[in-house]
Order: structure tokens, then sequence, then C-alpha cells
């Protein structure tokens, strides 16, 4: 089933999406500018000094990127794991303020006791030299896309592991650990094996393919040996997908800077040229990856188009490597080629796997992918369930039906004349669809996946075909920007049933989210928010808080699951229920929704 063309239209992102993400990237670069540049001059600037002491130039730079990205690791796990939910995000922030600062005491002091602090800059002892030999500009090339696939892995695993990950800071914490360890090992490795290398291009280009291999072959395991939620499944998953092509990755930058600095004297400006470009490419491939392939190639052939980009950097090196040597990469690379076409000939290979191990038996009606999210529909004997990245989101069976639709109802009851209604979320459309039994004049949904939307149109029967409702107005937003920008005020503003503990949503149970909602009421406005009572005690009670915080003139209802803010002032009219109740059409729906 879809949705009218009409409305289908509608549903383009507006441009005011794009714009506040461009937004978002901008002021986030104004902020972090300054203090990365800063990180990213000390690994140039500390092998330099190291150099100075110690001559083998592989065995100083993978040393010291294997330190750092340790470091990195360490601090990722311990801010994931532990600081942010003890601590708080600003404290910790703080705490990481602290590190760079005890760093950069380290730093000062390790100078003074080395005789280091006052030597001549590298600069003012020979001039920094141009890139001209095409070998040397073909390493930047070459660090540069390898830096954009090795980022777009990252990406892209995390997108097919939240189906089986809940999407939770604990779960990204978790991906991108699994990656500074692969960087840090190999990069470590790479420092003991470094005095057995006599072919450094050569190595660099089995490197690249080994990455191209190891990722073609996981879309073969994942989808067909590993999805599982058991205990060994996703640690697995993590070292094959994520540590083992890192690792290759990892000793990458430090083997290039040697070949590199065959042209160059200053490490500094070896490292700093290698690093930066390296990095640059990280940077576009998260950019593009996320907001570019994911949704047009899909997961599997966003895969292979990285895996296709690391064997062209193969083949770059390869190209400068000894004649003699280049019977290995050769085989190699036309072996990645015929598994490239063999998964290009079966686009639906990863998924048609995975889906076993996160749906079971549940047969899969509709699967769409996103920027936000992969939005799956499945049914199992006649009832249907929508889910988005693998969590549930809703299903037509009565029980969570009731639960929906009372969401809606019940403010709706209590409004004496509900025109104008704001349903942030969509799910499976079951509390927008209840609106529509009741005589209001506006209904705006707001839904940040418009897959959400197409999927909704299986649900039609249980819906009320809410999206065919000529006073449903889609909107393709995020529901607290839309809050932000809009000028528009509602009689009744309510969220779906929104997970808290999934990471972003849980900006919809905050004290800012609420002031906005409030600042979007009209006078006598109601707010509705679903509050999950299944949490542990103390969880429940900081949503309540929070909520309380903002709108003292609160009431819960059904066990605490819903709570009700009359900001104006608590007034619940039994002639105007008794009024509504004597509606028979919306008495039965009212006794259908529980």
């Amino acid at each position: 089933m879809t949705i009218s063309p009409l409305l289908e239209a509608t549903l383009a992102p507006s441009v005011a999406i794009y714009l506040l993400t461009l937004v978002r990237l901008f002021f986030s670069g104004l902020v972090l500018l300054l203090p990365t540049t800063l990180m990213g001059a000390t690994l140039p600037l500390v092998t330099e000094a190291l150099t100075r002491r110690v001559q083998n130039v592989t065995v100083n730079v993978s040393g010291l990127y294997a330190l750092n990205t340790f470091g990195a690791l360490i601090g990722a796990a311990f801010g994931g794991f532990y600081a942010i939910g003890h601590y708080g995000v600003f404290q910790t922030t703080l705490l990481s303020v602290g590190g760079n600062f005890l760093a950069g005491l380290g730093g000062w002091f390790i100078a003074s006791r080395l005789g280091l602090a006052n030597e001549p800059p590298p600069a003012a002892r020979a001039p920094v030299r141009p890139v001209r030999d095409p070998k040397y500009r073909a390493l930047l090339v070459g660090l540069f896309v390898s830096g954009f696939a090795a980022i777009g892995y990252e990406v892209v695993w995390t997108r097919v592991l939240s189906l089986f990950m809940d999407r939770t800071v604990f779960a990204y914490t978790t991906i991108l650990c699994s990656a500074l360890l692969g960087i840090a090992l190999g990069s470590w490795l790479l420092r003991a094996a470094s005095a057995w290398i006599r072919r450094p291009i050569l190595v660099l280009a089995l490197l690249e393919i080994g990455v191209v291999w190891i990722s073609l072959f996981s879309i073969g395991l994942i989808s067909q040996a590993i999805p599982s939620r058991t205990e060994w499944g996703i640690p697995l998953s993590l070292g094959i997908i994520l540590v083992i092509p890192n690792a290759l990755l990892g000793a990458t930058l430090p083997l290039a800077i040697r070949v590199y600095q065959e042209e160059f004297k200053h490490v500094a400006q070896s490292v700093g040229d290698l690093y930066s470009a390296n990095v640059l490419g990280g940077v576009l491939g998260s950019l593009i990856t996320g907001f570019v392939l994911l949704s047009t190639l899909g997961s599997q052939s966003t895969i292979i188009f990285l895996a296709a980009l690391n064997g062209l950097v193969a083949l770059l090196f390869f190209r400068y490597a000894e004649p003699s040597a280049r019977l290995v990469p050769a085989a190699s690379l036309g072996i990645s080629a015929l598994a490239i076409v063999f998964f290009f000939a079966q686009p639906y290979f990863l998924f048609s796997g995975i889906q076993r191990g996160v749906f079971g038996d549940e047969e899969i009606i509709f699967h769409e992918e996103h920027v936000e999210g992969i939005v799956t529909v499945t049914q199992k004997n006649i009832h249907q369930t929508i889910y988005l990245n693998g969590s549930h989101q809703s299903n037509d069976r009565p029980g969570m039906l009731d639960m929906h639709r009372g969401l809606a109802h019940l403010p709706l009851l209590l409004h004496p004349q509900p025109d104008d209604v704001l349903i942030v979320g969509l799910g499976g459309g079951s509390t927008a669809g209840a609106v529509t039994r009741h005589p209001v004049k506006n209904i705006r949904i707001v839904e940040l996946v418009p897959g959400m939307y197409r999927g909704a149109a299986f649900f039609a029967d249980s819906n009320y075909r809410v999206l065919w409702d000529p006073r449903a107005d889609l909107r393709l937003d995020d529901g607290r920007n839309h809050l932000l920008l809009t000028r528009d005020r509602f009689d009744v503003i309510e969220a779906d049933l929104i997970l808290p503990w999934h990471a972003g949503a849980n900006n919809l149970y905050s004290a800012e989210y609420y002031r906005l909602v409030g600042a979007r009421l009209k006078p006598g406005g109601i707010v509705a928010q679903w509050l999950d009572t299944g949490l542990a005690e103390n969880e429940y009670k900081l949503l309540l808080r929070t909520f309380f915080s903002v709108f003292p003139n609160t009431t819960l209802w059904r066990g605490g699951n819903y709570a009700i803010a009359m900001p104006d002032g608590i007034k619940i009219d039994e002639a105007l229920i008794r009024a509504r109740f004597s509606d028979s059409d919306l008495a039965g729906t009212l006794q259908a929704g529980g």
C-alpha cells in the first residue's frame, strides 16, 4: 500500500532541515575548530621532537600514533560508559579540559628534561619543501581516500549494528571504541614489524587490499553467520567488521610517513601532510556516507562502494611498487573485483540474512533505508509491526492500539474545543489516527523519517487512514526543531510513544523541550506525555520530575502512563465528558480505544 502522490509530495525534506544541518555544522566547526586544530598539531610536533633522539621514523610514528589512539580509546570508553552517566555532559567536558591541561604541563616538563625547550623549531633549520614527485602526491591522495573509506565504514556498520543493538550512548561508544582499538593495534604491530619491511609501498597496497577483502567478507559473514543476539554475536561482529580492518588502516599512516620521509627531512611536515589528508578524508567520509550514500545506495552497496575506493587506493600504491612485486596485488585486486560484481548482482544479500536474526519468522512486507534510519514493516499471522533500526515502534495488536489511542483521546476529551492538534512522531499512526475521530480542524504530524510515513500506510485499517485525512498536515522534520521554528500555536500537543533510552529521543523528555512545547500552546492548551511505567522507579520519577518542573499543573492517568498537563489550571469538566460520550460514533471509538 502506498500513500497518495499529493501526500508523497508533502514528504519532500523541507529546506529548513538542510539549512539547520548546515547551520549546526558551521557553528559546531566554530566551536571545535580551534581546539581540534591544536590537538591535530601535537602528533607531528611530538614526532619531530622524538626523532631527534630516535632515528627510526616508522618506530616513532607508529608508536606515538598507537599511544595517541589508545588514549582516545580510554577517553571514549571512560566518557561513554561511565562519566556521562555519573557526572553529566558538562562535568565530563570539564574533566576532559583538565586532562588537556595536565597533558600540556607534562609536555612542558618533558621538553625541559630533554633539553628541547630552547631548540629552534624545524622551520628555522631548513625550509619546508612543496610536494612535487607524483609518488608523494599519490600518497597524499591515497591517505585522503583511505580516511574517507575508514570513517565511511564506521558510519555504515553503525547503521547495520543498530538493528542488533539498542540506539544508546553505550552502543555508539562500543562501536567507536572498537574502531579505535583496531587503529591502535595496527599501528603498534607495525612498530614491531617495521624492521622487516623492505618494500613499504607494496605493503601499503596489500594493506588496502586486505581492507577490501575483510569488508566484502564481512557482508557475507554478517548476513549468513553472525546476526544474532547471543553473547558472542555482537563482539565477534565488532571484531571482524571494525577491529580487523581498522588495524590494517592503522598501519597505513605510519608506513606512508616512512615513504614520504624519503622526500622530506622534516618529520613534522611528513606527519602533518599525511595526517591532515587522512583526517580530512575522514571528515568528508562521515558527511557523504551519512547524508548521501546510505540513503541513495543502501548499506550493502555503500560498503561495496567504499571497498572499491580502497581497491583504487591499492591500485594507486601498486603503480609505484617494484615491478617484480606486482603479481600478488594484481591477483588480489582481480579476486576483489569479482567479489564486488557478485555483491552488486545481489543487492539484498546483506539484509536477507540480517532479517532472520532481527525479525525471526516475521515476514518483511516493507523495507526502506534513509539517512535517519532503516524502516521495516513485518507481518506475522494477521498482525503487523513497524520497526525503526530494528527497534519496535508500534504494532496493530489490541493492547498496543489501546495505549496509543488512549494518549490521543484523553486530552481531546478534557479540552473544551480542540481545533489544532500537534503530534510529534508517527509510529504506526495509531495516536494520530485516533485524533481523526474527534471534530478537530487541523492535525499536524511531525516525523523525521520519511519511511515512517510510507510504513504507516500499511496500518491504514488501524490508524483510521489518517494519512489520507484532509485535516492531516504531514511535516517531514525534527519535532524539537519544528517547535523551535514554527510560530503556530496548538490546543493540544502530544508526542507519540517514544522510548526515552534511545540516543537522541531523550531530547524529547528534557525540560528545554517541554518549555518549547509550553510556548507553542494556545490559552487553555493541554500537553499529553507518555511515560514508561516499565522503567526502574528512579528513572520513571526522574522523567516525571522533569515534566512536572515545567508543568506543575499535571495529572496522571492509566496507572501513571499518561501525564496530562494543563498549564492554565487543572479543569476536568464532567458535563463536557458526558456530552462527548453521548455521541454514539465517538463513544464507540473511545471504548475501542480503551
